[in-house]
């Protein structure tokens, strides 16, 4: 289970006021609030917020206000749950409305604290409380003050007619008297905040200067969180209809109001876990000077300011900020002609509206400002492509203003094609893992038969190595014998030179002339050893030349054995003559040229 599962869950306990018994979803939240305590202790007791929350006059709403700020100023997880943890066991023994509500709405300040999202069953609880439990009591206030507490955390309607609607809680409050609502500048805040959504900005203009009025009657102002915001709004919407004028003035305003905030170094108490406690407000207000400039046609002085702002943004990732002013650095660009420097611009502030997904506006002028450079540099699909996404986005935009049941409908139809999405995979997941499984299983099968495979094959190597290696030595016993016999030859050569050297006319000499060394039977004999040496070279002779006759395939062979003419003259019985006569009868044979010799036709067709 994550922190945040265990968040959601804890919620459920903060809200029941009724409960009768400490379930584990509060030890869980217990344990988490304990995880990220704080170190100071807020000074009012139980005792005192029961107190206070007691209250039915028409200051009720500022004794409740006191017991929310000293819970900002000295917020503590742990001893908030305490206090929670020490009504409920008091409302068990003396149950009260009243109190009971109060307790609701100071658990929805703690979780504001937390920085967490109010989710349905906290919506209906608030719902309930309004609509049955303050009827009970009949306190209009306390139940105006629900109302705003509800409005404030209900983003599902906003429409324009949901939002004036809204507004009337507001005039309701307005009439029983401003000053027994101290934070009724808040209430214009988030409904002016929630009609720049909507882009209706003279509403957002006429309660965001509402709100700035009853802020600013309070000379030493705390609430800066909201203060910046309502600058920041105001400024933005006099740009958004062209009045540059007003647009310069609030922004120079918040940058002011920013610098002395961190020069001082003041402590917002409004300031909670989750919020920018350092986000330096005045790069927003350049920004928004840089484009009440560039309504003014002065980017040049707007650019210096443009460019700082964007630095300082993409340096603290505020994104929301960076699309906006990198769109106007953009702006400026396509209005002195520099296309390329804009388009690189446009699709920077496209990338960061991106990563925001809140500001339609920015993102809106930026496709527009995307088709119109693609325009400029001639390129008309591209420009097509961009005016088209912008048509599309501002429609839906419109849709989502005009058909919030719609769009809720969509929301929900999505919702249930993503679990559909999300099931598939899960199919998807568990086919393939089986698959998985299945070509493990086949592959270590395949692996081991692979294996006895490879086994076999080594062992027939082996034997063919064995039969390799005897075959090799009875090539070499063969030429070693076929060596013998020629070296025989040369010798009885050598001997028949020395004789008719030394002209010895004697009976031996004259029986080594009229013999025939080679005889058949000798020939068969040297044949076996020859093929045994030289396996195909009669056989290839024979094949290719079946011409030939014994006598010339003898002559062949003994050219193979690079035998010298004298010595085949010699074991052949015939003469050198005899010899040329016999090559001379070969090449008209076989049809060769009359210039190549016996030793190189051997060596290279046979």
């Amino acid at each position: 289970m994550t922190i945040n599962s265990i968040v959601e869950k804890s919620k459920l306990v903060i809200f029941d006021s009724y409960s009768t018994i400490l379930s584990m979803k509060r030890f869980l939240l217990f344990f988490y609030l304990i995880s990220i305590s704080f170190s100071k202790a807020q000074s009012l007791t139980s005792e005192e917020l029961i107190e206070a929350w007691s209250d039915s006059s028409l200051y009720q709403t500022i004794s409740y206000h006191k017991t929310e700020q000293d819970l900002y100023k000295n917020f503590n997880n742990k001893n908030a749950l305490d206090m929670v943890k020490k009504i409920e066991l008091h409302l068990r023994e003396k149950p009260d409305i009243r109190i009971s509500l109060r307790l609701l709405m100071y658990s929805e300040a703690i979780f504001y604290m937390l920085n967490m999202k109010t989710d349905q069953y906290s919506m209906n609880k608030l719902k309930k409380a309004i609509e049955e439990d303050v009827k009970k009591i009949g306190d209009e206030q306390l139940s105006l003050e629900l109302q705003s507490v509800y409005n404030e955390k209900d983003y599902t309607y906003d429409t324009i007619k949901n939002l004036d609607d809204k507004y009337k809680v507001i005039y309701q409050q307005e009439k029983i008297g401003e000053k027994y609502f101290p934070t009724l500048y808040r209430r214009h805040f988030y409904l002016s905040y929630r009609y720049y959504g909507r882009q209706d900005f003279n509403k957002t203009i006429s309660h965001a200067k509402k709100g700035l009025v009853l802020l600013e009657k309070d000379k030493n102002i705390v609430d800066y969180k909201v203060y910046f915001r309502l600058l920041d709004l105001l400024g933005a919407c006099y740009n958004e209809i062209n009045q540059p004028e007003k647009g310069l003035y609030y922004y120079t305003k918040l940058d002011q109001v920013s610098n002395d905030f961190f020069k001082n170094n003041r402590k917002p108490i409004y300031y909670f876990p989750g919020d920018h406690n350092t986000f330096d407000w005045s790069i927003v207000a350049k920004g928004g000077i840089g484009q009440a400039l560039i309504l003014q046609n002065k980017c040049n002085d707007a650019k210096p300011l443009l460019t700082e702002s964007y630095i300082k943004s993409h340096e603290q990732k505020e994104y929301y900020n960076e699309g906006k002013v990198l769109a106007l650095l953009a702006q400026c660009d396509f209005n002195e002609g520099k296309y390329k420097e804009a388009l690189t611009n446009y699709d920077k502030a496209l990338t960061a509206t991106n990563l925001t997904g809140a500001d339609k506006n920015t993102r809106l002028k930026t496709l527009l400002g995307l088709s119109k450079t693609y325009k400029a540099l001639g390129k008309k699909n591209a420009s097509e492509k961009y005016f088209t996404k912008y048509i599309d986005e501002k429609n839906a935009l419109k849709t989502n203003q005009d058909n919030p049941n719609e769009t809720r409908q969509s929301e929900i139809n999505k919702a249930i094609k993503t679990k559909s999405i999300v099931r598939l995979l899960g199919i998807f997941v568990v086919v393939g893992l089986i698959i998985i499984f299945l070509l493990v299983y086949l592959f270590r099968r395949y692996k081991k038969g692979a294996k006895l495979s490879l086994r076999e094959k080594e062992r027939k190597l082996k034997q063919k190595d064995i039969l390799i290696e005897k075959t090799k030595e009875e090539q070499i016993k063969v030429q070693t014998q076929i060596k013998e016999f020629k070296n025989k030859l040369e010798e009885k050569s050598k001997l028949i030179e020395a004789i008719e050297s030394q002209q010895v006319d004697s009976e031996e000499l004259k029986a080594l002339k009229s013999s025939t060394i080679l005889t058949n039977e000798e020939w068969e004999i040297f044949k076996q050893k020859f093929i045994k040496f030289y396996p195909y070279f009669i056989l290839k002779l024979i094949q290719k030349y079946p011409q030939l006759t014994t006598a010339e395939i003898r002559y062949l062979c003994l050219i193979k054995l690079n035998m010298s003419s004298s010595q085949i003259a010699s074991t052949l019985g015939i003469s050198p003559s005899s010899l040329r006569v016999t090559w001379y009868r070969i090449k008209k044979k076989i049809e060769l040229s009359e210039q190549i010799q016996a030793y190189e036709f051997v060596e290279k067709n046979i």
